[in-house]
């Protein structure tokens, strides 16, 4: 019997019997505020498997993984699950610095992984893919919005001082001079800033029409908006990681601000309907509002067992090369990954509410990932 690192102990015949997926996420620390919509989405998707005849005729089980926002803390939870609980898929659902350091354990034990956050791309290993949105994916079709409907020219971009910010704004700026538009600030600053007066003086002084924010964390991003809105300056706010979790947080003051992505709660269609109904279902008065975190997150359980379901085992490669052909259509739509270990995305444009919801304000269909990898990655490590 194995104990893993949240102290539940796994009996290795019954293991034998099961196919268990690892779900990774901040269970603490400043991550943790995500994580409550991920676990039902996981949860969720794992029960309809089971009840659709599980994975290969074997039950699938969720393990949970808790990072605790921390790189070290999220290799020793990666370990666990693949070492000790004998996860054979893997979900992250972390930062970037988390994702990379489980992979060096995924890696060692050639086990497939979905990163389920949105990140900054072009990671390329031969175990790994991503079903969230990707830079260009964001950014291109908001500042053709933005420039074309809101009359949006200069831009005053804002973000944590990391790479997936940076990344992404060197898409925006490629995007804004497309449009003809011109960059009249550009200001990065490290998470956990509560003090934006610095910033907030620059932007003021530049008179921007639009803001674009790439600010990790919650109330990172709380503080900054209301600390813009208090100081009077009418530029447009767009965000790239703004959910609904901290639109409620910011209540009034999120009224209006854009964000690009390839889930919102409120899209109306038949899929999401049924997505939305089967979670109050499910959780009752502790149902918590799905984000573009835990829709993709939901996708990747179903991708998992369509992938494992179409290689006829959970032999690495072979559900590795799976991952590539089969396609899921679930809440945010169809999502399908290539062999360019990213997905080919539904991306839709939302505009706040102050009551913590999105209006969907554009629909722009499915969009590439731009090319991620030089050459498409092996199916597992050889």
């Amino acid at each position: 019997m194995a104990v893993g690192l949240l102290g539940s102990a796994v009996n290795v015949s019954q293991a034998e019997e099961e196919v268990v997926i690892g779900v990774v996420q901040a269970l603490s620390g400043p991550g943790s505020v995500l994580s409550p919509p991920v676990i039902q989405a996981a949860e969720l998707a794992a029960e309809e498997v089971n009840a659709a005849g599980g994975i290969l005729g074997k039950k699938l089980r969720l393990e949970f993984g808790d990072d605790g926002t921390d790189a070290r803390i999220a290799e020793r939870a990666w370990d666990s699950l693949i070492n000790q609980k004998g996860a054979d898929f893997i979900i992250s659902m972390e930062t970037a610095a988390g994702r990379d350091a489980g992979l060096t354990v995924a890696l060692k034990s050639n086990t497939p992984v979905v990163y389920t956050s949105l990140a900054e791309g072009e990671v390329c290993h031969p175990v790994f893919y991503s079903n969230a949105e990707v830079p260009n994916q964001q950014t291109e079709p908001l500042v053709k919005h933005l420039s074309s409907k809101e009359g949006a020219k200069t831009w005053f971009l804002v973000g944590s001082d990391y790479l997936w910010p940076k990344k992404s704004f060197e898409f925006a700026k490629a995007a804004i001079t497309a449009a003809g538009g011109e960059i009249v600030g550009e200001e990065y600053s490290p998470i956990g800033t509560t003090d934006w007066a610095p910033v907030v003086s620059k932007l003021r002084r530049a008179m921007p029409d639009a803001i674009l924010l790439a600010i990790a964390g919650g109330a990172d991003n709380v503080s900054f908006v209301k600390q813009k809105n208090a100081s009077g300056s009418p530029a447009i706010v767009a965000s790239l990681d703004i959910e609904e979790g901290v639109l409620t947080a910011l209540g009034a003051d999120g009224e209006g601000i854009y964000v690009p992505a390839s889930y919102f709660s409120t899209i109306d269609t038949p899929e999401n309907q049924k997505f939305i109904a089967a979670l109050k279902a499910k959780f009752g008065d502790k149902f918590v509002t799905p984000t573009f975190f835990s829709a993709p997150t939901y996708d990747a359980v179903h991708q998992f067992a369509l992938a494992a379901t179409a290689a006829g085992g959970l032999e690495s490669g072979s559900v590795l090369k799976a991952l590539s052909e089969v396609s899921f259509t679930g809440a945010r739509g169809e999502v399908k990954m290539t062999t360019d270990r990213h997905a080919s995305l539904p991306i839709y444009l939302g505009k706040g509410r102050s009551d913590g919801t999105f209006d969907i304000v554009e629909s722009f269909g499915s969009i590439d990932a731009s090319q991620q990898c030089a050459e498409p990655p092996a199916f597992g490590v050889k």
